[in-house]
């Protein structure tokens, strides 16, 4: 519930350095209202349609900027997500490598180090952007919209970056909330791991399993649902050592998701508490 809670005020105050004027307890009521609705959308494609529809809604002369923070909110939370498993990797001794020899653990490994440093060199060059917009009409900047898969996603976001150029400590202060709210999340998942016992990972290799796990459930399934469990079920194969019972990757994933429902259902209560007239602006504002 605070790794939750601590999301939501990173995009109030991300919200707020681009002049949205959104109340504290209105962003938390449309945040919990988005997490329920995207247990029945497509994951954070629905959830972050629905925020930015309805805080567009509240915003007048503001829309543009609505919709933006909470793009660079999600951007922020994926990449703090690589930073960290490619810290996670840095922390780790040698040797502990050395044990997850197989074909997984190098996949792991090789996943781990890229999506790390590809995140750094993005974090990078939208510091760049914001402190030497000049940079960006250099001629390497102006063909990304022509680079395969990331290139247009790249150049939006260092778009948006520059719309904090009068505030650089909002963005400085959104990575370190999601670092906070990504480590709040694999101590939960460690926990469920200790609580149920049996062969599980270390809590150092959950600053790895976390973070990879976490970037699975933003996979465009229906809530979600599928991605984080295959995936956090997977890792704790390769993490866990190979003598001693079968690691309990699945249970501690259906129990992290029924906590997650638990906090979900704050926004169900929400959602029922709205008018039925606004209740049906808000699905027609997702469905476009």
């Amino acid at each position: 519930m605070t790794a939750t809670l601590v999301t939501f005020f990173r995009w109030y105050l991300l919200a707020r350095g681009l002049g949205v004027t959104l109340p504290l307890g209105e962003t938390l009521r449309i945040s919990f209202i988005s997490v329920f609705i995207g247990l029945f959308a497509f994951g954070v494609v629905g959830t972050d349609s629905a925020r930015a529809f309805t805080a567009a809604r509240h915003s007048s002369g503001k829309r543009v900027e609505a919709v933006a923070s909470v793009f660079i909110d999600r951007v922020l939370g994926l990449l703090t997500m690589f930073l960290l498993a490619a810290g996670g990797y840095y922390l780790q001794p040698a040797e502990r490598w050395r044990e997850l020899s197989s074909i997984e653990g190098q996949g792991i490994e090789w996943v781990v180090l890229v999506s790390g440093w590809a995140a750094l060199a993005m974090l990078v060059g939208g510091g760049i952007a914001m402190l030497a917009p000049g940079v960006l009409q250099w001629q390497f900047f102006q063909r990304l919209d022509q680079w395969p898969l990331v290139g247009s996603s790249v150049a939006k976001v260092l778009q948006i970056v520059q719309l904090y150029r009068k505030r650089p400590g909002v963005l400085v202060t959104g990575i370190l909330l999601s670092v906070t709210s990504t480590l709040l999340f694999a101590l939960s998942i460690y926990s469920l791991a200790v609580f149920y016992g049996g062969n599980h990972p270390r809590l150092a290799d959950h600053c790895i399993i976390a973070p990879i796990s976490l970037v699975a459930n933003a996979v465009p399934l229906p809530g979600g649902l599928g991605g984080m469990e295959t995936m956090l079920d997977f890792l704790y194969r390769a993490f866990s050592l190979p003598t001693g019972e079968k690691p309990k990757g699945v249970v501690i994933a259906f129990a992290f998701r029924i906590i997650f429902l638990l906090i979900a259902a704050i926004g169900a209560v929400a959602w029922f508490r709205l008018g039925q007239q606004a209740r049906a602006t808000l699905q027609a504002g997702e469905q476009e």
